[in-house]
């Protein structure tokens, strides 16, 4: 390994240690040809990128059910801080457009747009915010051209496990620069009409890491838990460039998310059966 490389490899791993000593829980961060998966203990290969270019879509029977859920509940995809993890989502994305990393970015699965609309709001022109929904009218247009960061935020427990690899691989394609994915891993409060609850694809984080480790190069990725002391969620940051980590690293502190616990959802009976114990 030359010098530089070496050098590189050093100020990653000192980032990595501060986030570790930020956060007792488990950070997975990563950076190779073939996406080299580093973890505390081990380290991981996987099979390589995708070369092909398939467009994901939801199918139209779950399109449907997520339509409905839309139209029936007028607080179903209209959190504008997505649960606490995009609550300081401007801030980080007006320090990547100081970097020259992000003038545009898309917003996967926006639900009713607020937070699009939130963003635009405080970033003005500075940085050009579009959103997708093909569940929603007025955001069900696909968008066509790359963004320099992707965001998708507790989308993909809706989809079909069949889909969601083609989900993934449109969000590749989509994000130039890198893509910030959001995704839960506990049941949903609500039901689909056909009885099913909402987070219809429920897996465990390692099963999603290892899914975005197949398409993208460079990862970071740890849990937030609930106040139950679950995991209830994964985040996971990805690019197809290896000199994307450090961006991401920084992004993701500015986030601010590494120590936040969330609260409420079926999780919150947990809590307060242990408050009455």
């Amino acid at each position: 390994m030359s010098w530089e490389k070496q050098k590189y490899c050093f100020r990653l791993l000192k980032v990595v240690e501060l986030i570790k000593r930020r956060m007792s829980r488990e950070v997975v961060c990563g950076s190779g040809n073939g996406a080299m998966v580093l973890k505390w203990d081990s380290m991981v290969y996987n099979t390589g990128r995708v070369n092909e270019h398939m467009k994901g879509s939801i199918g139209d029977a779950m399109l449907d059910q997520n339509k409905r859920l839309h139209e029936e509940n007028k607080n179903f995809g209209s959190r504008s801080d997505a649960g606490g993890t995009a609550r300081n989502l401007a801030s980080a994305l007006e320090k990547m457009f100081k970097a020259g990393i992000c003038t545009s970015m898309l917003d996967y699965g926006t639900g009713k747009g607020a937070l699009v609309n939130e963003l635009r709001l405080k970033l003005g022109n500075r940085v050009k915010v579009d959103g997708y929904d093909p569940a929603v009218e007025g955001f069900d247009m696909h968008p066509k051209k790359e963004y320099d960061i992707v965001t998708c935020f507790d989308v993909l427990e809706h989809i079909d496990e069949r889909e969601v690899d083609k989900i993934i691989e449109e969000i590749f394609y989509l994000a130039k620069n890198f893509c910030y994915i959001v995704i839960d891993l506990q049941p949903a409060v609500k039901t689909l009409a056909d009885g099913r609850n909402a987070h219809i694809l429920l897996a465990p984080k390692d099963w999603w890491i290892q899914r975005f480790a197949q398409k993208f190069e460079s990862l970071l990725a740890f849990p937030i838990y609930h106040k139950a002391g679950i995991a209830q969620k994964v985040c996971i940051f990805a690019s197809n460039r290896r000199n994307m980590i450090m961006p991401m690293l920084s992004f993701s502190v500015k986030l601010g998310i590494f120590e936040m616990e969330l609260e409420g959802g079926l999780l919150q009976k947990k809590v307060e059966y242990e408050k009455r114990k």
